[in-house]
């Protein structure tokens, strides 16, 4: 699961082992020269700190992981940079009424590939896909895609049972206010200029490829 937005191993670090433990939401805006800001949030469930402190107390993990945010904000913050397209503003911490924690990270980027750096882990070898954004002019219209590539197929059958373990019925939903009118889509729900799509997370794990789509008035 390496194309998972590289700063989740850095709070999951024993991710495979976590039942239904997040949810991630995307709120972005895009300019027309392909930049704009994100307001990322990740959900960690109650049962994620539950299932840390119960391994610690069998003694099945050698360390801890620190939650200490400071040094969490810091490290997702590193990750982020990483690309050197991607200025982040800040990383905010907060614990809710059930217990469950969220992150939220706010951002701007100088190029539209962000939107697919944010969520790959930045780093490209030669048997991986690397996730693609694209916003460009054709036939008078202005088409948006985003091509999420998973490793579904490195996948034996064990790691694909965790997956769907791991990920339960969490979301992953991405909203996107486009400096166009929308044409059409394949998103869930169109408000405006606003389109918003929302997938399973455990599709991310069963699917090689997921595409966002637009077409937009210029």
């Amino acid at each position: 699961m390496k194309k998972i937005y590289k700063f989740i191993f850095v709070l999951l670090p024993l991710s495979i082992l976590f039942s239904s433990c997040l949810d991630i939401s995307r709120n972005i805006k895009l300019n027309k020269d392909g930049s704009g800001t994100e307001v990322m949030t990740i959900d960690l469930a109650h049962s994620f700190f539950q299932t840390i402190n119960d391994l610690a107390a069998l003694d099945t993990i050698k360390k801890k992981p620190n939650f200490d945010d400071n040094e969490l904000t810091s490290k997702i913050k590193e990750n982020l940079e990483e690309n050197k397209i991607i200025k982040v503003n800040d990383v905010a911490t907060k614990w809710n009424q059930d217990s469950s924690k969220t992150f939220i990270i706010d951002f701007s980027f100088k190029d539209i590939s962000a939107v697919a750096l944010a969520f790959d882990n930045g780093e490209i070898s030669h048997t991986e896909k690397q996730s693609v954004t694209t916003m460009k002019e054709q036939d008078g219209k202005i088409l948006f895609n985003y091509t999420l590539f998973s490793e579904v197929n490195n996948q034996d059958s064990s790691s694909a049972k965790l997956s769907e373990v791991i990920f339960g019925n969490k979301k992953y939903i991405m909203t996107i206010e486009f400096p166009y009118d929308v044409l059409s889509s394949n998103a869930k729900t169109t408000d405006g200029r606003k389109l918003t799509w929302e997938i399973p997370m455990n599709a991310l794990t069963k699917t090689p490829t997921i595409e966002f789509n637009a077409e937009l008035k210029k």
